[in-house]
């Protein structure tokens, strides 16, 4: 089967959504009024006033400082953020300028229980997890491939929008943390140009342009947004440039007709990329070492305690993996295990399309055609782990180098696996038992394995969809319905690896590398010259076809004066996925999965200001995969497929209370919550029959609880302050009956605690009129690394303490401003996230105009 036959199969069900949306646009009278008897009857229904239209969008310029009076995440149209039954924060554009934001990660993290999950490789920078599962990011509302939101360039958002909790009404097959969603700067009928310079420490530079222009009235807007910039560099070798093109126009050809075009064009160079510090591997073979070293070829070192780990399999079965630790204090802050050859280099286009026509005055319609593709190209030498004997396993000679030391050859198998047990115990516990392991007296060798690895992925993809809203106010209540569609397919990601596997002679890795400065064998190389295009083993070459096509309604209302609030409502999914492998030029499995999605919150009003809430809210994502079980194949012990997996999942539960008082100058937001993801896959790697197998189930459950707070106030003109704090546990709280290795663990990149505040003072009299400054600490608790492999291993709780100070000033209607920020103020060290770097102290220097 082809590609192109995989798409006309899909052709006649795409068929039958687009004519469900275009009969619901038709099904609406277009005009302000009624033409039938009935109609008419049912107007006299309506209070005789004007009635304002839904809108689909927010307009930054009516935000006021760090107040966000609505949201358009949590139902797709703009609706006050004290009247939605969910938990929402929205973080404004004069808040991301003020913290100069880098990532989407710096921005989102002033909501509650959000965090950063693992980047690295080609999973960019923008990966977010949201109360304890993992979420990517969507650009205006609509759901792009992975690839298209690697990494996000900050100065094209507008603001960005956090929604709590499982997701799928209205964004489909998405992780049940919640909704992470950036609002991209749109045209405006005010003219003013802005231009920003910065300069940093660490290399750093940045240059920026933001011109909007109203070409004919206020019929046609334009405006476009270019960023250049250079990315601190604080690892050795290491250079980050960014570069961002990005223009918009709005056509109103009337009052009832808006059509918009937007573009965006991203470039990020990394020559080389820098990379995480590893995590350390303990209770190594020396033997395995010494071959690494040695051996023609080189390789890789392998250890013994591998395989499952669960509070149900004993401290001194051999194969309990407790030997992945945490590594982070073994390296110089500086250090990069990228050499000067490699390279990583991602390009991404958005082109989005919008159509907005006013039907009548109380229905809309919105038509959204997004088109993005994105190419990751990543080259790199080596092997993201640091391999550690056990101590006293080795022995080193100036005339011979390392060797297996005879004493420990000398003991029996039992008695080294104890050993290896031991170290790695010590290790999990306290990471200077590393530092400080000796091997017979000699400084012992820390050894990373340097494999060439070429992988290059692709992606591309086109969303259509049309969104209906309607608005009604009766004697009773009022409603704002809410119908729509999609229907999008994509390709890719299309994967490409070129990789040397065997470290053999025919197929050679770099020299080993032991980057143990104590060690005799001490040896770091950062000039490895080869060429990617050398790379013919092509060891992967899939991608996916993927269709997803989904309907929708929504209905947000209030009663008894505004009382009672309420969003309610359901989807209806189909997904359809295949891999289509070049290698052998097969096709996979006919992936076909389908699910209804309901939601329903409702909010009632103690107070005018005081709400009392609770929701309800399901997620889903298709699994696309196989089961492998345990089975025997020609007498040997291994692994087959079995029974295809079932879909993941998750449902939500949240109550708690939402204020806004002051005229909104004091919100805030208590909730309690409960997510539960059901039928995960898991996968172990047990000693069976004396093989080491792969083993695949399902059945396994996470699940989050916690408690989270924000406040969002402005005491006075001048002060405003944003806060939160969130007490939370993500663990695996169940597994089947003979799985349960993990069970009770907490779940990789969350922590149970998690803060940050952030206050702003400005001037606006005296000699000091025009200088304002900010900042705060944001604190992260311990949080869970590589679970998957040890339930032991956890990164350090740390604090982040941010700082900036500005002033502002007009000459002949110019604004001008100058501000300095320091992030890390106390250059603490920071683990954001596992596989990430540390972040030291840094600061900017910038000054910006807007005229």
């Amino acid at each position: 089967m082809t590609t192109s036959s995989y798409s006309n199969i899909i052709s006649p069900q795409a068929g039958r959504f687009v004519a469900l949306g275009l009969g619901l646009a038709l099904a609406i009278p277009v005009g302000g009024r009624a033409q039938t008897p009935a109609a008419d009857k049912s107007s006299e229904l309506l209070k005789q006033e004007s009635i304002e239209l839904p809108t689909f969008e927010v307009v930054g310029s009516k935000d006021r400082g760090y107040r966000a009076s609505n949201s358009v995440s949590a139902t797709r149209i703009a609706t006050p953020i004290a009247d939605l039954p969910f938990s929402v924060t929205a973080l404004t554009s004069e808040f991301i300028t003020d913290i100069s934001a880098s990532n989407i990660y710096e921005i989102a993290s002033y909501a509650s229980n959000v965090r950063s999950s693992a980047p690295g490789f080609n999973a960019g920078n923008s990966g977010l997890i949201v109360r304890g599962f993992g979420v990517t990011p969507l650009r205006d509302g609509i759901v792009s491939p992975q690839f298209g939101n690697t990494y996000i360039e900050t100065s094209v958002i507008e603001r960005v929008e956090v929604v709590k909790g499982p997701a799928s009404l209205l964004y489909g097959p998405l992780g049940p943390g919640g909704v992470v969603n950036y609002v991209t700067k749109k045209a405006q009928t005010k003219a003013f140009t802005t231009i920003t310079g910065q300069v940093g420490t660490l290399n750093s530079w940045k240059t920026a342009i933001d011109i909007n222009r109203p070409l004919s009235g206020e019929t046609v807007l334009f405006r476009v947004n270019a960023n250049w910039d250079q990315d601190f560099v604080w690892r050795d070798p290491s250079k980050v440039r960014n570069k961002s093109f990005a223009p918009t126009v709005t056509w109103n050809f009337n009052k009832n007709v808006s059509f918009r075009a937007s573009y965006q064009y991203y470039l990020r160079d990394e020559t080389p990329q820098p990379v995480y510090h590893p995590a350390a591997q303990v209770g190594v073979t020396p033997e395995s070492v010494v071959d690494s070293l040695y051996r023609p070829g080189y390789g890789s070192p392998s250890g013994e305690l591998t395989g499952v780990v669960g509070r149900d399999v004993a401290a001194t079965n051999p194969f309990n993996n407790i030997d992945l630790v945490n590594g982070s204090t073994l390296y110089p802050d500086r250090f990069n295990y990228s050499s000067d050859q490699n390279y990583l280099k991602y390009s991404m286009e958005i082109v989005d399309l919008e159509l907005v026509l006013n039907l009548n005055d109380r229905w809309v319609a919105r038509m959204n055609l997004d088109l993005p593709r994105g190419k990751v190209s990543n080259f790199q030498t080596g092997i993201g782990t640091v391999f550690v004997p056990t101590p006293n396993s080795m022995v080193y000679s100036a005339a011979t180098g390392w060797s297996v030391a005879p004493s420990w050859a000398a003991l029996t198998s039992a008695e080294k696996i104890a050993r290896e047990i031991a170290f790695a115990q010590a290790a999990n516990a306290d990471q200077s038992v590393i530092r400080s392991a000796m091997q017979n007296g000699t400084a012992s060798p820390w050894i990373m394995g340097r494999r060439p690895r070429l992988q290059i992925v692709k992606q591309r993809a086109k969303t259509f969809q049309i969104d209906l809203a309607g608005k009604y106010t009766f004697p009773w209540g009022k409603i704002q319905p809410l119908f729509g569609f999609s229907l999008s397919d994509g390709n890719g990601p299309h994967l490409v690896t070129r990789q040397n596997n065997s470290g053999s002679l025919a197929s050679p890795w770099f020299r080993t590398w032991d980057i143990n400065p104590a060690s005799p064998t001490y040896y770091v190389n950062h000039n490895e010259p080869i060429d990617p295009n050398a790379l013919t083993n092509r060891s992967q070459d899939n991608t996916n076809l993927t269709t997803d096509k989904a309907a929708y309604a929504v209905v947000n209302g209030s009663l008894f004066r505004d009382r009672l609030l309420f969003v309610a409502g359901a989807r209806y999914n189909e997904n359809r996925a295949q891999t289509q492998n070049f290698i052998n030029n097969t096709l996979g499995t006919d992936w076909r999965t389908h699910r209804a999605s309901p939601q329903v919150g409702v909010g009632f009003k103690l107070l005018p200001d005081v709400m009392l809430y609770a929701s309800y809210s399901t997620s889903y994502q298709p699994s696309n995969s196989v089961l492998q079980v345990p089975a025997i194949v020609n007498g040997v012990q291994t692994s087959v497929p079995g029974e295809p997996a079932r879909p993941f999942q998750a449902t939500g539960y949240e109550a708690g209370i939402k204020t806004s008082m002051l005229d909104g100058r004091l919100s805030s937001t208590l909730a309690v919550y409960q997510t539960t993801l059901t039928d995960q896959l898991r996968t172990i790697n047990p000693f069976v029959n004396g093989q080491t197998i792969a083993i695949t189930f399902q059945g396994n459950e996470t699940r989050s609880r916690g408690v989270e707070f924000e406040i969002n106030y402005s005491a006075t003109q001048n002060l405003q302050i944003l806060g939160n704090m969130t007490l939370s546990n993500t663990i695996d709280s169940f597994e089947p009956a003979g799985f349960k290795y993990f069970e009770g663990s907490q779940i990789q990149g969350t922590a149970k605690t998690l803060g940050a505040l952030w206050a702003r003072y400005n001037f606006s009299a005296g000699s000091l009129k025009g200088l304002w400054f900010g900042g705060g600490p944001k604190y992260t608790g311990k949080t869970a690394g590589l679970t998957s492999s040890n339930v032991n291993y956890f990164l350090p709780a740390f604090w982040d303490v941010n700082a900036v100070i500005g002033y502002d000033w007009t000459v002949d209607k110019v604004k001008w401003t100058a501000s300095v920020n320091v992030n890390n103020l106390t250059d603490s060290r920071q683990t954001p996230a596992y596989a990430w770097f540390r972040m030291p102290r840094r600061a900017t220097f910038t000054i910006r105009t807007t005229f």
